[in-house]
């Protein structure tokens, strides 16, 4: 199983994550970093904190996520949208 499905599952795992979504993405050096989306359920307050409490309990340290980001929707295809995010700040 790849290091990006069992972050997923890990996620799904989370009580108060409703969808979630892992891409690796290249950041501002070139690097592929192993990026997670993750919608909360609706009327739930969790905290970023909680989700990276939870996969730190499930999953070896190699095997988490270099970022976690929340977000409302997910993105039809996470790297473009990243990408778009990095042109924008950009200028």
């Amino acid at each position: 199983m790849g290091q990006a499905r069992q972050i997923e599952d890990a996620l799904r795992d989370h009580a108060h994550v409703a969808e979630c979504t892992v891409a690796p993405l290249a950041d501002l050096y070139e690097r592929e970093t192993v990026t997670a989306f993750v919608v909360m359920r609706d009327n739930v307050e969790a905290s970023l904190d909680s989700v990276w409490d939870h996969l730190r309990s499930v999953l070896p340290g190699d095997h988490q996520p270099d970022e976690v980001h929340v977000v409302d929707t997910l993105p039809d295809d996470p790297a473009a949208e990243a990408k778009r995010r990095r042109d924008d700040a950009d200028g």
